[in-house]
């Protein structure tokens, strides 16, 4: 198998041809274990995606997490609030496919079928089938895909505003539009939501990341716990070159090969690492 995918995106199997991107996979995962959102940027082609799907989420499941990954594309039917329902639905799916036992709170009373997921985060706890603690990361990848959509300003601040609150607990809109946002809310939102261990990814072209510093003044936390993902340099693309090997575990290409192939790349007109 060809373990080189060019321009096409890395996915969660390809994990184990996945290389050149240690130290980044491991102060992404650092910061997304101990913060409860993180801006993850870099340049279009410079592999956020590639570093999410076949780093970051084996790396969060290696280590008691369960992610869920959207686009906003994949998400969206008519409402940039569909987002909210759609990560709800796969929330549920996901629950299903792990076996993952749902314990209610003391005093909850509605049926987790009825809830939304603002209650799903807030009003239950999740265990595995060994009994541990389980929370979840959701990850919205491709975060571009809203502006170039073109929806109009309050949508979008509405959006960001029901995101900022599920990380700080600190909900701006009426209860009223947040229950119409499909989240149902059945408890005091200033008492529960910043308390439990479930995390917040959004990944974004650099490019735009203007689009969300607009909104940043009102929204702060756009500002916090960005990590910025640098185009790859040349000690990290002979990594990859190198790390190639047959069913017998020979490297496709030797030492000298390498610094050939690295050589023919760097010299090629406007290529970027």
């Amino acid at each position: 198998m060809n373990p080189y995918k060019g321009l096409k995106t890395y996915q969660e199997e390809d994990s184990k041809y996945f290389w050149g991107r240690a130290n980044e996979l491991s102060s992404l995962f650092e910061q997304v274990n101990s913060r409860k959102n993180t801006i993850l940027s870099g340049m279009s082609g410079s592999g956020k995606s590639s570093l999410i799907n076949a780093g970051l989420i084996p790396k969060l499941k290696d280590n008691g997490y369960i992610p869920i990954r959207v686009t906003p594309n994949e998400a969206i039917a008519n409402s940039l609030m569909d987002i909210w329902k759609y990560l709800s639905n796969k929330m549920s799916q996901t629950i299903e496919d792990y076996s993952i036992k749902i314990i209610p709170h003391n005093g909850v009373t509605i049926s987790y079928k009825d809830c939304g997921l603002l209650d799903k985060l807030n009003l239950f706890d999740y265990k595995d089938e060994f009994e541990f603690n389980v929370s979840f990361v959701f990850i919205i990848d491709q975060f571009e895909e809203i502006f170039q959509r073109k929806y109009n300003l309050k949508d979008i601040a509405d959006f960001l505003s029901i995101y900022q609150g599920f990380c700080i607990g600190n909900f701006t809109l009426p209860l009223s539009q947040i229950r119409n946002c499909d989240l149902t809310c059945s408890f005091d939102l200033a008492s529960h939501i910043s308390d439990n261990s479930h995390k917040f990814l959004i990944s974004v072209r650099q490019d735009y990341l203007f689009e969300i510093d607009r909104y940043s003044v009102r929204y702060p936390l756009f500002q916090q716990n960005r990590f910025h993902l640098a185009v790859l340099n040349e000690e990290q693309a002979y990594e990859i070159i190198t790390s190639a090997k047959d069913n017998n575990g020979k490297a496709w290409f030797s030492e000298s090969d390498a610094t050939l192939i690295l050589q023919n790349i760097l010299q090629t007109k406007d290529f970027v690492l």
